[in-house]
Parts: structure tokens; C-alpha cells; sequence
């Protein structure tokens, strides 16, 4: 679960975070409690989050939320996406 305090940090109020924000504001995420697996299988370490559900996601597990669509699951890179963030 990604907490509001975490998405503030992320600029999803549509406030512009600065690159050295961004960078600081992943390892938020990834230490919340719950993100530390993937929310849909359990797998360690995931990588990748749904943006609209809050969650992280293992690559697998990206994949399906992607195949979806986005107006179900906003899929986003924890390392390669964080401009988006």
C-alpha cells in the first residue's frame, strides 16, 4: 500500500518534484509496510506499482494489470518511471 504521505512526495498533487525529490521518495515507497511483496502474488521485491490501486507489483504481475488497460491499472517502473510518478 502506498501511503498518502509517499504519493505527496511523488508529485500526484500536480506538484513538480525535483530529480534529487524523486530519487529520494522511492526508497519511501519500497519501505512501506506491505510493499515489500507483490500486493497480487506475494513475490519479494517487486518493482513495478499500480498508481491508481496503491500497490506494488512484481514484473509478472505488471504485465497482467497492464493487459487491463489503464482506466482499470496504472502501471509504473519503480526504477525506470519515476518521471511519471
Amino acid at each position: 500500500v502506498i501511503q498518502n504521505g509517499t504519493a505527496a512526495c511523488l508529485g500526484s498533487l500536480g506538484v513538480r518534484a525535483s530529480a534529487r525529490e524523486e530519487e529520494a521518495a522511492l526508497p519511501v515507497v519500497r519501505e512501506v509496510a506491505g510493499n515489500g511483496a507483490c500486493a497480487d502474488c506475494g513475490a519479494p521485491a517487486p518493482t513495478w506499482a499500480s498508481i491508481n490501486l496503491g500497490v506494488t507489483l512484481c514484473l509478472a504481475c505488471a504485465g497482467v494489470h497492464r493487459r487491463l488497460g489503464t482506466h482499470l491499472s496504472k502501471v509504473r517502473s519503480l526504477e525506470l518511471d519515476t518521471r511519471q510518478w
